[in-house]
């Protein structure tokens, strides 16, 4: 499957990151708050919209280690849950002189499931606490599922939480009761 010459959900170089972006997308001019974009939606510093070679992107700057379970939870989602879910691809690099690195991923457009989890087909609702009890995503919850048209439901902000730390918080995960809300 291609994610097309930008997104290739690993961790680059910042040499990498110019050749495909022509500039840093956490210094890019064209800086968005996340609320501008999707109403509720939690507006971070370390977090926003970016408008890069006329596409928008969201950006999120972080621990080297966060960013790596990200791209990690991306590839599990790709391989393994493909089938119920989507979620926006990535490419990260560490910060040139800085200990922060850089997500980079694609933006996509939609509603959260605030109110809509009634469109979640009762497997994506059990893929959805399978993937969510087997790698810990702490801040799991409805309105971090985007929904769009005619797409599969888009899954976001997939955790800072290193995996071996959520994993060890086991029954105890607040994803783990946040997902109650989609069952009743």
């Amino acid at each position: 499957m291609s994610h097309g010459p930008f997104f290739s959900n690993e961790m680059v170089t910042p040499r990498e990151v110019l050749l495909r972006f022509h500039e840093f997308p956490d210094e890019s001019k064209d800086k968005f708050k996340i609320g501008k974009f999707q109403k509720g939606r939690m507006n971070d510093r370390n977090m926003f919209i970016s408008k890069l070679r006329n596409k928008f992107v969201v950006v999120k700057i972080c621990r080297p280690a966060e960013i790596r379970q990200g791209i990690f939870r991306r590839l599990i989602i790709r391989s393994f849950f493909s089938q119920w879910f989507d979620v926006p691809n990535a490419v990260a690099y560490k910060k040139p002189g800085s200990k922060k690195a850089v997500m980079v991923m694609q933006y996509k457009p939609g509603y959260q499931a605030d109110i809509a989890v009634a469109d979640l087909s009762m497997g994506q609702k059990i893929a959805l606490f399978v993937f969510v009890r087997t790698f810990g995503l702490p801040d799991m919850h409805h309105a971090n599922i985007i929904l769009r048209p005619k797409h599969k439901p888009c899954l976001i902000d997939l955790g800072d939480e290193p995996l071996m730390m959520s994993c060890r918080r086991g029954g105890n995960s607040p994803g783990l009761f946040a997902l109650g809300e989609l069952f009743f």
